[in-house]
C-alpha cells in the first residue's frame, strides 16, 4: 500500500512552452506512481485540465481549481467540490463594481469553465481570457445576479492594486488566492474562494481519504498559489524558474527542462 502522495503542479512548474508535459517526465511519474500516489493539483478547471492531460497518463487524481475539487483521475469522476458561499456572492459583487475592477465569475463545479465577467476597463489579459472562453462566457447581468459559483476572478495589472484590493476583502470569511496568469504569465489574478479551499487544504482532505499523511509527502510548483501545499508537505521541490522565493525549498530544472525527470536523476526523492 502507497504510503505517501507526489503533487505536482502543471503551468510553468511541469508543462513546457509546447503546452505539454514532456515524455521524459511522463515515463519519470511512472515511475513515481509505484511508490507514490501521483497527484496533479492546479488552477485548471476541468475542461481546462483536460486539454492537457492525456487519458493514459500516471495520475491517480487531480486537484482542480486551485483545491475547489478533486478529480478521480482513474474513474473520470468528481469526488469533492466547494462552491462559494451563496450568501457571500451578492455582497462581494458588489464591492468588486464599485472597485470598479474586470472579473469573472465563474458557474458552480463541475460547470466552471463557464463564466459570466464585468468589464470595466480594456485589459489585455481579461480579453485574452474571454476569448480562450469565448463559448462558454458572457457579459454579468447585474439586474439577475448568478445565484451560485466556484470562484470569482480578478485580473490586475500591478501590485499595489493585488494589495489594495486584497485588504478590501479582508472583511469577508472568505479564502484569497493570487496566482500568475496561465495566459499571459505576468497579470496578477487574484481568485476568490469558499473560505475551505486551497491546494494545501485540499491536499490534507485527499490525503485523511486514503490513509496517509501530507508531512510524508512531496510536492514540487513554481507560483504563490503553490506556496501553501509546499510549506505543507515533507519534502519541497520549485522549478529554477519559479515566480515565489526559492530560498526555502529544494530547486530543480525549469518547466523546459523535465523537472520530473530531474528529481529522479539526482535522486532527490530518496531513491
Amino acid at each position: 500500500m502507497k504510503q505517501a502522495a507526489f503533487f505536482t503542479d502543471l503551468d510553468g512548474t511541469i508543462i513546457n512552452r509546447d503546452k505539454q508535459i514532456s515524455e521524459k517526465d511522463i515515463i519519470a511519474l511512472q515511475k513515481i506512481n509505484s511508490f507514490y500516489y501521483t497527484i496533479a493539483i492546479t488552477g485548471r478547471n476541468i475542461l481546462s485540465f483536460k486539454k492537457v492531460l492525456k487519458n493514459d497518463y500516471p495520475f491517480d487524481y487531480v486537484v482542480f481549481s486551485n483545491g475547489a475539487g478533486i478529480y478521480d483521475f482513474k474513474n473520470r469522476s468528481v469526488i469533492y467540490k466547494q462552491n462559494f458561499e451563496k450568501r457571500l456572492l451578492k455582497p462581494i459583487i458588489s464591492l468588486l463594481l464599485e472597485e470598479n475592477v474586470n472579473f469573472f465569475v465563474q458557474y458552480p463545479i463541475p460547470d466552471n469553465h463557464y463564466c459570466e465577467y464585468v468589464r470595466r476597463y480594456p485589459q489585455q489579459d481579461f480579453e485574452r481570457k474571454i476569448e480562450l472562453y469565448k463559448e462558454y462566457s458572457k457579459p454579468l447581468n447585474l439586474s439577475q445576479l448568478p445565484l451560485e459559483a466556484s470562484e470569482l476572478i480578478i485580473i490586475l495589472d500591478n501590485e499595489k492594486e493585488f494589495f489594495r484590493l486584497k485588504n478590501k476583502l479582508a472583511v469577508f470569511d472568505i479564502t484569497l488566492i493570487r496566482s500568475t496568469s496561465p495566459i499571459d504569465n505576468k497579470s496578477i489574478w487574484l481568485e476568490i474562494f469558499h473560505k475551505d479551499v486551497s491546494k494545501a487544504k485540499t491536499a490534507v482532505r485527499l490525503c485523511k481519504n486514503l490513509g496517509i499523511e501530507i508531512s510524508k509527502c512531496v510536492a514540487l510548483g513554481n507560483d504563490y498559489n503553490d506556496k501553501d501545499l509546499l510549506d505543507s508537505v515533507g519534502k519541497s521541490f520549485v522549478v529554477r524558474n519559479s515566480t515565489i522565493s526559492s530560498s526555502d525549498y529544494t530547486i530543480v530544472s525549469d518547466n523546459n527542462n523535465s523537472p520530473i525527470a530531474y528529481l529522479l536523476e539526482r535522486k532527490l526523492l530518496g531513491y
